[in-house]
C-alpha cells in the first residue's frame, strides 16, 4: 500500500539491458538495422511503443502479417499495460489470417484495454460473421458504437451493420446506409476510406446499378491498398462482367441481327465517368513507354494507367484528384517515424 502509484513507471530510460529484453521472443526476421532504427532517438517506454504501434498499423493496412506478428512480439515486452494489449490485438489477427479465431482473447481485450475496445468489438463482430453467426456479430458491432469509438472505428462498425443486411438480402437498406457514410470518409484513416469505397460498390451491384459501382470498384481497386486486398479485384472484375452482361442483352431480328439494349445512367453519390471500353493490352503501353526513352514519375505512370484503361470514361480532373488521393495516401503509411 505504500508503493508508488504506477503511472509513470513506463517513463523510465530504456537501459541496454531492457533494450536487449525487449527483443526477448522475437523471430529476429527483421534486420538489426530496423531494430536500431526502432530505438533511434528514443528514451521513454512509453514513445517507443507508439512508435511500434505505428510500424504495426502500416503493416496490417497493407496485410503484412509476418512483419505485424514481428513487430508485435516486440510490443508485447514493453512494460505497458496498453501496449502489451495491442500487441494481444495484433497477434490474434495474424491467427485469424490462419483461420484460427481466439475470440476469448479479443473478450479479455476488451474488458482491459482503453483505446483498443471498439477494436477488438469489431474484430470480434467480423469473427462471427465469417462463422455466419450474424445476430451475435449484429450484437458486438452495436456495442462498439457505444464505445466512443474513433471516426474509422465507427465508420466499420457501421459498415459492419450494413453488411450484415445484406447477408440477410437487405440490399437496399445496405446501401442506402453505406451512402450515409459517405460524407464521413473525409475523416476515416486511407484504409477506411477505400473499404468504404468497395463495400459501397458491392452494394451496388446487389442494387443493379453498375455504372457507379464500376466508378467506385476502380477507385478502391487503384489504391495503394489494391494490390494487398484481391477481394477489391474481384469487386471490380464482377462488376465490369455484370456491366458488360447487361449492355449485350440481345434482340433477335428476322435478318438474325442483334441490337443492343439502351443503358440507363443511374445517379448516386460518387464520381460519374462517361462509357468506354479499356484497353485489351498494359503490356503494350508499358513496352511503348520504355521504347519511347521518356522519363516520367510514379504518379504520372498512374495517370497515364488510368488514361489508357478507362479511356473516355475519365476526365483529367478526376486523374488528378485519384493520383492526389493516391500520393496522399502513400505518405501518410510508408513515412511513419
Amino acid at each position: 500500500m505504500l508503493c508508488p502509484a504506477a503511472t509513470g513507471r513506463h517513463r523510465q530510460t530504456i537501459s541496454k539491458q531492457m533494450e536487449s529484453n525487449l527483443f526477448i521472443g522475437s523471430s529476429l526476421k527483421l534486420a538489426g538495422e530496423f531494430y536500431q532504427h526502432l530505438l533511434r532517438g528514443i528514451v521513454t517506454f512509453e514513445e517507443l511503443g507508439n512508435r511500434i504501434i505505428k510500424q504495426i498499423e502500416t503493416a496490417y493496412a497493407f496485410r503484412q502479417v509476418e512483419r505485424v506478428r514481428e513487430l508485435a512480439r516486440i510490443l508485447i515486452n514493453v512494460p505497458i499495460r496498453e501496449h502489451r494489449l495491442i500487441a494481444q490485438y495484433y497477434l490474434v489477427w495474424c491467427k485469424c489470417q490462419d483461420l484460427q479465431f481466439h475470440s476469448d482473447i479479443l473478450e479479455r481485450i476488451v474488458e482491459q484495454t482503453s483505446t483498443y475496445k471498439a477494436k477488438a468489438l469489431i474484430s470480434r463482430a467480423a469473427f462471427d460473421v465469417y462463422q455466419d453467426n450474424v445476430e451475435q456479430a449484429l450484437h458486438f458491432y452495436t456495442e462498439a458504437l457505444k464505445t466512443e469509438p474513433t471516426p474509422s472505428d465507427f465508420i466499420k462498425a457501421s459498415t459492419g451493420i450494413a453488411t450484415i443486411k445484406s447477408i440477410e438480402g437487405f440490399h437496399a437498406s445496405a446501401l442506402k446506409d453505406l451512402e450515409r457514410l459517405l460524407p464521413l470518409l473525409k475523416h476515416a484513416e486511407p484504409l477506411t476510406y477505400f473499404e468504404v469505397i468497395n463495400s459501397n460498390a458491392v452494394e451496388l451491384i446487389a442494387n443493379n446499378r453498375f455504372d457507379e459501382a464500376l466508378n467506385a470498384s476502380a477507385i478502391a481497386a487503384a489504391s495503394p491498398f489494391g494490390p494487398f486486398y484481391p477481394e477489391w479485384q474481384e469487386t471490380y472484375s464482377d462488376v465490369r462482367s455484370s456491366r458488360k452482361r447487361r449492355s449485350t442483352v440481345s434482340i433477335p431480328h428476322s435478318q438474325e441481327r442483334t441490337d443492343e439494349v439502351e443503358e440507363v445512367e443511374p445517379t448516386g453519390n460518387v464520381i460519374q465517368f462517361p462509357t468506354g471500353e479499356p484497353v485489351a493490352d498494359l503490356n503494350a503501353l508499358f513496352k511503348s513507354l520504355e521504347l519511347s526513352g521518356l522519363s516520367i514519375t510514379p504518379l504520372q505512370l498512374l495517370g497515364v494507367i488510368l488514361r489508357a484503361v478507362l479511356k473516355d470514361r475519365i476526365t483529367d480532373a478526376e486523374i488528378d484528384k485519384i493520383c492526389t488521393v493516391y500520393h496522399d495516401t502513400v505518405v501518410k503509411w510508408y513515412w511513419l517515424s
